[in-house]
């Protein structure tokens, strides 16, 4: 979907946003747009990428923490090399998150 809506805006140069990360790719595409000419479907698919991007690297995080602590890091080693302020909170904030955007307690944001 992605792809075939580059291509439907820059044709065969939309290669050059195929190669990254898709959204890298998409945020790439959209400075050299006007505003509102994005697709709609390609919206669409943008928005289901950054949500679910959004919760696979927040349930990374909480599974890095996780284990690390059991590999013996401080909370204070982790929050330094995470580059935040206070991992006990930070994990469970990204828990709560978690829970919050489950697909089960509210499928809109991942629908297509």
């Amino acid at each position: 979907m992605i792809d075939g809506g580059l291509r439907e805006i820059f044709g065969e140069d939309a290669r050059i946003f195929l190669k990254a990360d898709p959204l890298a790719g998409l945020v790439a595409a959209s400075l050299y747009v006007k505003e509102g000419t994005v697709p709609a479907r390609v919206m669409d698919v943008w928005r289901r990428e950054l949500v679910v991007g959004r919760r696979t690297v927040e349930n990374s995080e909480v599974v890095f923490i996780e284990r690390a602590r059991a590999q013996g890091y401080t909370w204070e080693l982790i929050a330094e090399e995470l580059g935040i302020d206070d991992a006990e909170r930070h994990l469970e904030d990204l828990k709560a998150a978690l829970e919050r955007s489950h697909p089960g307690r509210n499928p809109r944001p991942y629908r297509m």
